[in-house]
């Protein structure tokens, strides 16, 4: 799969630089904010699960017995380079090895 860079931010995490950026929201059926991240140098892709909605998905509509409804906040998702990092030092952990290439790694964050 590949990833435009275009609009992609730097990171450095232990040592390693890094590009992310927020994936795009061409799925719709996918409601959660999620990040991509490849190393600089290229590799396997990373996708982040950041555990929470987009903040323009962050309402739900309650709908009350008599009939009646209101529209409720829920807490969303902000992809913060520090998320990020954690991320990217949980999936080195979980076994993604960028440097080696292979198919797509998917992390996912609990919401703070």
């Amino acid at each position: 799969m590949a990833v435009s860079k275009r609009g992609m931010r730097t990171l450095r995490v232990d040592g390693v630089d890094y590009l992310w950026k927020i994936k795009r929201d061409e799925d719709h059926l996918d409601e959660n904010l999620n990040v991509v991240v490849i190393p600089e140098s290229g590799g396997a892709i990373l996708t982040i699960d950041l555990g929470a909605p987009r903040p323009n998905r962050a309402t739900s509509v309650v709908a009350l017995p008599d009939g009646s409804s209101y529209t409720k906040t829920v807490p969303h998702a902000i992809a913060t380079p520090g998320r990020v990092a954690e991320a990217i030092q949980k999936a080195r952990v979980a076994g993604w090895l960028p440097e080696q290439g292979g198919g797509p790694f998917t992390v996912v964050l609990e919401q703070d």
